[in-house]
């Protein structure tokens, strides 16, 4: 499959976000899991369930291989939160690029509109925050935004190597978040169920060229035969997959993408890290790791969860959050419904994405919110469930930007309506992507942020020589073992994980320890 080639106005947009991303980055580790797994990635470690491979190995490149570069990028945190930052940035970019994909009559407008989809995504104080910090939530609306937008320009050119890629990149996104399942399950189902039951589209250019080309040397009889071989060779191409056949080379594509599975059990035998995480050396510690077990398979907290939310509050959260908080005090979700008019009333294939668009984000949101069983009462707990709600707010951010690229549709003959349509596009995205951007600036501005570095190197510095540290609590762990593990401060100090102690994997690692 040929992807369509990046022209600079395209362009401009993921590295406008990418340049304010890097003027907020932050320097150093933040809180939550950054400092494990760049600790786990400098060391070619095993991060906590599922093991994040991917991550590991991409931030393991960027902290290790790179050349000396300016601050902040002169740490390997540094270069870890830039390397999340770009990632961010190009999932905008793909937001940005579906908005292009379903409204492809005015360029002008569809630009616009992808522009106020990608700002509005980019600048949400939640993504954001994720974006300027070493995490897997960035990566994750990478390749979520990339599914989405392969799976909008299937729809469009109906390419079957467009349906092969898609599934290769569902299988890489399962090495970095799981909950791109969620996404995956109805586009899966309807690709496959294209594939088998329509015909390719018909090369109509090679044809005719090939008509053209039929050299007039050539005798009478031989371009006769010729013709025939060609035509039939066109028709068996274009004649729909054999279900087997169809079944065969998606799950084969899908299988591929979850290759990098294979570098925990690798890098276990090679590089055996106190501090990491499981017995992925077994088989079945390999897949109780995989599968999240210490956590509780498909679910976010293995604690007491009986007076926890139920799945309609656990939605007016989100609700509330995507209107309030993310989206401009009820402008995203006002736009969004008129975008997704839009899509609904100006023809049949815009009405197949925008049903495809409903069906992952219905798919997503209805079972995320069964299954996820956190406290929400507890703040703390449940910023770790809000993190979730980045993936589906993917959908709507591209249904607010077809609410400016829809207004394509309303098509008069006026030079002077095409005139001023193309100028209020313009007016309301970047009035509202900058209204986005100044509301939230402030908030998400971590460029000066040393709180986790201050903290780990205070505690380190004050222990004796060859002491022995017993840490139970999250954030202290996770930047002493980053602050040792990377920028190799107090080697001597043996830190140990309280809660890991409690897994029965962790006999397993006892000899790694004095």
């Amino acid at each position: 499959m040929r992807m369509p080639p990046m022209d600079l106005a395209d362009l401009s947009v993921p590295l406008a976000v990418l340049a304010v991303y890097l003027r907020t980055l932050s320097p150093g580790i933040v809180g939550g899991d950054s400092g494990e797994l760049v600790a786990e990635a400098c060391r070619l470690g095993t991060a906590h369930p599922p093991g994040y491979p991917t991550f590991t190995l991409l931030t393991y490149v960027v902290t290790k291989v790179l050349p000396d570069l300016p601050a902040p990028l002169d740490t390997p945190a540094g270069r870890a939160n830039a390397l999340s930052a770009a990632f961010g940035a190009f999932a905008c970019y793909f937001i940005h690029a579906s908005v292009r994909l379903c409204f492809p009559e005015d360029a002008a407008s569809s630009f616009a509109g992808g522009v106020l989809a990608a700002g509005l995504y980019a600048f949400c104080p939640l993504v954001w925050q994720y974006s300027v910090s070493a995490e897997v939530f960035a990566f994750n609306n990478f390749f979520s935004a990339l599914t989405v937008y392969l799976l909008l320009r299937f729809i469009k050119t109906r390419e079957r190597s467009c349906g092969y890629l898609g599934a290769f990149v569902c299988g890489l996104a399962m090495t970095n978040q799981h909950t791109s399942i969620l996404f995956q399950i109805p586009i899966a189902i309807f690709v496959l169920y294209s594939l088998i039951t329509e015909p390719a589209p018909a090369p109509a250019a090679t044809r005719n060229g090939n008509a053209r080309t039929l050299g007039k040397s050539k005798s009478k009889v031989k371009r006769k035969k010729e013709s025939v071989v060609s035509v039939a060779a066109e028709s068996s191409a274009s004649r729909p997959v054999p279900v087997a056949e169809a079944c065969l080379k998606l799950g084969g594509a899908y299988l591929a993408g979850l290759m990098p599975y294979a570098y925990l059990p690798v890098a276990a035998y090679l590089n055996h890290v106190p501090g990491s995480w499981g017995d992925v050396l077994s088989l079945m510690g390999f897949f109780r790791h995989l599968a999240r077990s210490d956590y509780g398979t498909f679910q976010l907290y293995s604690g007491e969860d009986s007076k926890t939310e139920g799945f309609v509050e656990r939605c007016k959260l989100m609700a509330q959050d995507l209107s309030f908080t993310q989206g401009l005090h009820g402008v995203l979700p006002v736009l969004a419904a008129i975008g997704f008019m839009f899509l609904a009333w100006t023809g049949r294939r815009k009405r197949v994405m925008g049903f495809m668009l409903t069906a992952a984000l219905a798919t997503y949101v209805c079972v995320f919110h069964t299954l996820a069983n956190l406290p929400l009462a507890s703040p703390l707990l449940y910023g770790v469930h809000q993190r979730f709600w980045m993936q589906p707010m993917i959908i709507f951010c591209i249904f607010a930007g077809a609410s400016v690229a829809g207004a394509s549709a309303l098509t008069f003959d006026s030079p002077v309506w095409r005139t001023l349509r193309r100028a209020g596009s313009f007016a309301v995205a970047v009035s509202v992507v900058l209204m986005q951007l100044r509301r939230n600036f402030a908030m998400s501005d971590q460029s000066g942020n040393y709180i986790f570095r201050d903290h780990s190197r205070n505690f380190l510095e004050h222990l004796e020589e060859d002491a022995i540290a017993l840490i139970n609590w999250d954030q202290l762990w996770t930047s002493v073992r980053y602050t040792q593990q990377c920028e190799d401060v107090r080697p001597d100090v043996t830190s140990i994980n309280l809660s890991m102690m409690t897994y029965k994997w962790f006999e397993t690692k006892k000899h790694l320890y004095p």
